[in-house]
């Protein structure tokens, strides 16, 4: 008969401790160096146990102290090495569960292929393996699924059996070999102290049974009512502000001389609590210890692997290869891959997914952009641009060509060649050993276990059974959800750990994360494949997946008792940055439903700056610290830039100048005016386009982002529903072009060759992945049909010209002389010229969309023929055309203005035209705006102007590509900063009287 010592607590209280020296003093009484053995309940309470025990006699010498399954480990290995049979991996276990299924799935015929099916049947694997044959039977009667399930695993261990061995076979091996031969159980054991252990299942308590007399058990209970007090309770706002309260804390306890190894920070579940806490910690430079957070898949080498394999089967989609790319250094050739320019070239090239679109999409973007070269040779900074686009397309074409190819596995290739191939792909593309000496050490190391897990996978071989790629994704992915061996080492820092941690643990303070419902107690599911009504007729044998609640109030109650003094912490809202509110948990409330002498004191952290401003707190990092200083300089009244971190950090000094500059009503840097010596009015002396003095006159700031910085917004193709409007126009006006230059060459006009035209270009912009949804796009191409056959309807005049270029193409540039003598050289294209009539000069700029736009022009005219600056691009043709054909109708040669027309060719602009005659009183007009842009940008002024108030925002930025770059108020800093002298010219054209 065993003798069972009851402990009051699950922890490394004093009567716990008391008892366990009484036994080991029994045990050493004939021979302090006698064996004895302590069976604990993890590793981590076998280092605070023998540390704390070394304080006293009896000690610690000959005292091993092992976990249960450490302890089976340790009795079983001589047998199972004779057995000749290796230890089940996950994914061998999975991999037989793949086999079963494919043999005979039964109920799961139509999931058997699933990778969730065989997830969920390797979980049941776990859980049933230690059941014996009645309480297996007794679950597989309940239904038949469940029968199934009990049927699968069956084969599953059958197939296993001979040639490896699980947990389960390691206990059964022990208890033979603890019981062999009718001596002494476990030989050199000596007595056994069963330490705290908590719930044990069948197997494991079959083999304690075995030591008999020779086994003595200090029993953990837990005195649900009369829990250990707290002593602090932190409120939060979210867990990322409620692990830097936690910080804080620590950091107060070390200033008062607390050691750091003798702190514990506890958390109930890893997402987020594990991230969070480890994030903190490394941020603020505090060592830690404990159980590993991080996966074998989630390291470099991990990430890299799984989703470069991963590429093939979800169809080389556009965003999969760039995040790809992005997750790790990848190599092409020995260099970096430059995945950010990349993935911008792909989103402007139109690729969304397909091996093949990498090719077409790629080399047609570099085609249109060498067509787009060939029109203009200046070299501009758009030229360079377009130049290193051509360049990077080709690239990126080339190295995702050769990483399709590589990414194919070798044909009818079985699990050890899949293995070698995988790992070569690895070196591939990450480099060998000797390019990661740049690589963190902790990220080194990984690589070794990635590349060992994945070398792991050959024994699969002896199974047999599919190797398919995405069979072996799968095994591999199984294998890489391994932890990382080790997070620092125990007594070097703070501990941070699960709950489940923390039985029979000893600190002086023990903080515990995550006291909100839904976090602790955990929101526990039923199992769909063995429901508890069907596990509880294992008769105890099977787990209930109901029990977790309880699980979890006795890891709460252990982790109390693990301490001298105690703090619970919740957040009011979850970390989803959605901002759900959080009930703070029922045993926190109970925690404070306690008479008041025992009531715990309660801290509210409200906000970040709340948390510095703490009364007696210590900050948690360097820049808190920093913070917490500059905040109260700030509440005592002192100017931020005034406060000694300004001056040391230039940048920090920079951010608090921007603030005051744009709360003023100087017009500063910090609000667009970077001066005429920035360089920013270079621009001005070479060839212009209408169109970018009219962004000026818009909004100063979108002119400088867009035509000074090169900002270029891309759409990403992946998102595109429909063909967007830019592109709209640009479809109909190609087909125009080209139906009028058939025109020009002689052909008859023709509805059917226009018709024709258009569907040659509806096949181009497929080609380019830039129309949306196949129904959208179907709409698209019928209501672009219905406009063009309205267009042949209304065109009656006479072409002249289609796409007259000027400024480009060996085209002679329009020069305009200021006011003053300032001359501005100006490109573009005139959608046509015709001749009515009477003999004269019609310009005519083609717009697919709304009138909306050009209501003010319409309304203005002709007072305003130019809408404020908005509209410059009709006078500027008429020009064009006067200096190619004359004014007059010659031959060329004349300077005479003609007139110019906007023709809406759409059912949205009602097909109708908005235009005048060009005549000197306009061309005065166009001069004089000109002049204002013109000097607005040689001055370097950019202002953000946002317009009137317009649907809840302003009509300037409603479709603006730079919106989320600018201000909240922006409406108030445009008022604050217009009446800037700089500024008065603009101002006056923009919002002056008409």
């Amino acid at each position: 008969m065993r003798n069972v010592l009851p402990a009051q607590l699950v922890a490394l209280g004093p009567e716990a401790v008391r008892l366990l020296r009484q036994a080991l003093a029994s045990a050493k009484a004939q021979d302090p160096l006698a064996p004895v053995t302590v069976v604990v309940p993890s590793n981590y309470a076998g280092l605070s146990l023998r540390r704390l025990l070394a304080r006293e006699a009896p000690g610690v010498a000959n005292v091993r102290f092992l976990s249960l399954p450490r302890l089976a480990e340790l009795l079983a290995a001589p047998r199972l090495a004779a057995s000749g049979r290796r230890p089940v991996t996950p994914a061998l276990a999975a991999h037989a569960v793949r086999r079963a299924l494919a043999a005979d799935p039964g109920v799961f015929k139509a999931v058997a292929h699933h990778p969730a099916t065989e997830r969920a049947l390797t979980r049941a694997y776990r859980d049933l393996r230690p059941c014996s044959p009645r309480a297996l039977g007794a679950v597989g009667r309940q239904s038949e699924r469940a029968a199934d399930v009990v049927r699968l695993v069956g084969q599953a261990r059958a197939g296993l059996e001979a040639g490896w061995y699980d947990e389960q076979d390691v206990l059964e091996a022990a208890v033979a070999a603890a019981g062999a031969g009718g001596g002494e159980p476990g030989g050199e054991l000596g007595p056994v102290v069963a330490f705290c252990l908590g719930p044990v299942d069948a197997a494991g308590r079959r083999l304690l049974d075995v030591f008999g007399a020779g086994l003595t058990t200090i029993e953990g209970t837990v005195a649900r009512d009369r829990p250990p007090p707290v002593d602090l309770v932190l409120t939060a706002p979210d867990p990322d502000e409620e692990v830097r309260a936690v910080l804080r804390e620590v950091m107060a306890r070390l200033a008062r001389g607390a050691p750091l190894h003798r702190m514990a920070v506890l958390y109930p579940a890893a997402d987020p609590y594990a991230v969070l806490t480890t994030q903190q910690l490394d941020a603020a430079g505090i060592p830690y210890n404990g159980p590993p957070v991080t996966r074998l898949r989630d390291t470099v080498a991990g990430r890299a692997l799984l989703g470069l394999l991963r590429l093939p089967e979800r169809g080389w989609r556009r965003d999969d290869v760039t995040t790809w790319l992005a997750s790790a250094p990848v190599l092409d050739g020995g260099r970096l891959v430059p995945a950010s320019r990349w993935d911008a070239v792909s989103r402007a090239a139109g690729v969304i997914e397909g091996a093949d679109q990498w090719q077409q999409r790629l080399a047609a973007y570099a085609g249109v952009l060498a067509e787009r070269l060939a029109l203009d040779p200046e070299p501009t900074d758009e030229r360079r641009w377009e130049e290193v686009q051509i360049e990077q397309a080709e690239e990126a074409r080339r190295f995702v060509a050769d990483l399709v190819a590589a990414a194919q596995p070798p044909p009818g290739a079985g699990w050890a060649a899949l293995a070698r191939w995988a790992v070569a792909l690895l070196e591939r593309y990450l480099g060998a050993d000797a390019t990661h000496a740049l690589w963190p050490e902790g990220e080194r190391d990984a690589w070794q276990h990635v590349v060992a897990a994945v070398h792991g996978l050959a024994p699969l071989d002896r199974l047999g059974g599919p190797t398919a790629p995405g069979t072996f994704l799968r095994a591999l992915d199984h294998e890489l959800d391994a932890h990382v061996p080790r997070m620092g080492t125990f007594g070097d820092g703070l501990f941070v750990a699960p709950l489940a941690h923390a039985r029979a643990l000893d600190f002086d303070t023990v903080f515990v994360l995550g006291l909100a419902e839904g976090t602790l107690p955990g929101g526990a599911q039923d199992d769909a494949l063995l429901p508890d009504v069907e596990r509880r007729a294992a008769d105890g044998e099977l787990a209930l997946v109901g029990a977790g609640r309880d699980d979890d109030h006795v890891a709460l109650l252990a982790a109390l008792a693990a301490g001298r003094e105690r703090v619970l912490s919740w957040a009011q809202a979850d970390g989803s940055g959605q901002g759900r509110a959080r009930l703070p948990s029922r045993w926190l409330v109970e925690a404070l439903a306690v008479p008041e002498p025992e009531r715990p004191a309660q801290r509210s952290v409200p906000s970040f700056e709340a948390g510095l401003a703490t009364p007696g707190g210590e900050p948690a990092t360097l820049a808190d610290y920093d913070l917490a200083g500059l905040a109260a300089w700030c509440r005592t009244g002192g100017r931020p830039e005034a406060h000694f971190l300004a001056a040391e950090d230039r940048r920090l000094a920079a951010g608090f100048e921007a603030v005051a500059a744009r709360q003023s009503s100087r017009f500063t840097r910090f609000d667009g005016y970077v001066g005429g010596r920035s360089g920013a009015a270079s621009a001005l002396a070479g060839i212009l386009s209408p169109t970018s003095l009219e962004v000026y006159a818009t909004c100063p700031l979108r002119y400088f982002l867009r035509q000074v910085l090169r900002v270029t917004p891309t759409e990403k193709p992946e998102e595109i529903v429909r063909l967007s409007p830019m592109e709209k126009g640009s479809l109909v006006h190609r087909v125009l072009e080209a139906y009028l230059l058939a025109v020009l060459a002689g052909e008859p006009r023709s509805l059917d060759r226009l018709l024709a035209i258009a569907e040659a270009a509806f096949a181009d912009v497929e080609r380019r992945g830039l129309t949306g949804k196949q129904r959208t796009w179907q709409y698209e191409q019928e209501l672009i049909r219905r406009e063009l056959r309205r267009f042949f309807e209304d065109d009656t005049l006479t072409p002249l010209a289609a796409e007259l270029t000027f400024g480009m193409g060996g085209e002679e540039p329009v020069v305009v002389t200021l006011d003053g003598g300032h001359e501005v050289r100006f490109r573009g294209a005139a959608d046509r010229v015709d001749r009515d009539e009477r003999g004269r000069l019609v310009v005519t700029d083609y717009k697919t969309g709304s009138l909306a736009d050009y209501e003010d022009l319409r309304r203005n005219l002709p007072a305003d023929p130019v809408d404020r600056g908005r509209k410059l691009q009709l006078p500027l043709y008429a020009l064009a055309a006067a200096q190619r054909y004359g004014g007059d109708g010659g031959d060329g040669g004349g300077e005479e203005a003609a007139a110019a027309r906007y023709w809406f060719t759409s059912e949205r602009g009602r097909f109708e035209t908005i235009g005048y005659e060009v005549d000197e009183r306009v061309l005065a007009r166009f001069r004089a705006v000109v002049g204002t842009i013109v000097a607005g940008v040689g001055a370097g002024a950019f202002p953000a102007r946002p317009g009137p108030a317009d649907r809840g925002s302003y009509r300037n930025c409603r479709w603006c590509d730079f919106d989320s770059l600018c201000a909240q108020d922006r409406g108030r800093a445009w008022e604050r900063k217009r009446e800037a002298p700089v500024l008065a010219g603009y101002v006056e054209l923009a919002e002056g009287e008409q």
